[in-house]
């Protein structure tokens, strides 16, 4: 038993890790007023606990929404996790976003914080964030149900024989 768990140890232990980054990102760092941004958080390669910055300047619209992947390529182990946060500022002028925060064991990991400038909008434009996922849908037709035809009996057909 303790064969196999030091085997383990030893094979998980040969896949390195890629470098690892954290960062913040925004889908536009200038909008109108009434508009919204995506406040995305992207952490590769860190495994701790997320501590996410004040955004009381701001009306949280959607989030958090979390994506995650993993990776094994030619014996190297990648991950990464997205924190995404729809926000629309609460008022006109320039905003700075703190940094957030990964606690891992031994390290605390920042991202840089990041500056919003929120501009008039008298025609009150309104701009979906850039990147934002288009969805598309098709309509299926619905099934058509066929009736039954009776089922007619095959005559035999006689057999001349010459």
């Amino acid at each position: 038993m303790i064969k196999v768990l030091l085997n383990m140890v030893f094979v998980l232990g040969a896949f390195g890790l890629s470098a690892q980054s954290f960062s913040a990102e925004v889908s536009s760092d200038s909008i109108l007023l009434g508009n919204y941004i995506e406040l995305r958080f992207k952490i590769e390669n860190l495994e701790g606990e997320f501590e996410v910055p004040d955004l009381s300047d701001f009306m949280l619209l959607a989030g958090p929404n979390m994506s995650s992947s993993f990776q094994l390529l030619n014996g190297e182990m990648s991950s990464s996790k997205t924190y995404s946060y729809y926000i629309q500022p609460n008022d006109l002028g320039e905003y700075f976003i703190g940094p957030a925060y990964i606690v891992t064991g031994d390290k605390t990991y920042e991202t840089k914080p990041v500056k919003i400038s929120v501009y008039p909008n008298p025609q009150n434009i309104i701009t979906p964030p850039d990147k934002q996922q288009e969805i598309f849908s098709f309509e299926l037709p619905q099934a058509i149900q066929i009736p039954e035809e009776k089922k007619q009996k095959k005559s035999k057909k006689k057999l001349k024989r010459i």
